[in-house]
């Protein structure tokens, strides 16, 4: 794994959901890089309770909506792994971001070549210091294979 893209990132944020987040987290956890973040009340996501092993602290709601806010509040910038128009959880993510006036940047991972996805993701994250990196994107159930596309991404990098 080629770990220069990233060299700056000392913590991985994520929700708890099926997908993008929960792909950023079995990778953050693949790898000697610290992960964090947000989940509903009572660890809820849509395929049950989340596991213990992911490091993530419950909000007093047990809605989506207050732990995307926190994550991209606690975390130095976002990126958002994507396929199709921006959506749900990913949009909500964007919103808060923009709202926040945190670094976002949005990848497509439909049928493009990776290369040049990595290229923006390197330039991005040149052009701004991010220790704390917020991965967020849609659920498995909203865009099915997006947890194992995401996986091959980050891996990829």
């Amino acid at each position: 794994m080629n770990f220069t893209v990233f060299n700056h990132v000392s913590k991985v944020t994520a929700g708890c959901e099926t997908g993008v987040s929960r792909a950023a987290l079995d990778w953050a956890l693949s790898r000697p890089l610290p992960h964090g973040g947000w989940c509903p009340r009572g660890r809820r996501a849509e395929d049950g309770k989340l596991e213990a092993r992911y490091k993530l602290s419950e909000t007093i709601s047990d809605g989506d909506l207050e732990s995307i806010a926190l994550n991209v509040q606690d975390s130095d910038a976002t990126l958002i792994i994507n396929q199709g128009d921006l959506e749900d959880d990913a949009f909500e993510a964007k919103k808060a971001a923009t709202a926040a006036g945190k670094p976002c940047l949005v990848l497509q991972l439909e049928g493009q070549d990776l290369a040049p996805l990595i290229d923006a993701i390197a330039q991005w994250m040149e052009a701004h210091p991010i220790k704390n990196l917020n991965i967020a994107g849609p659920r498995e159930s909203e865009r099915p294979r997006i947890y194992r596309l995401t996986r091959l991404f980050l891996g990829s990098i």
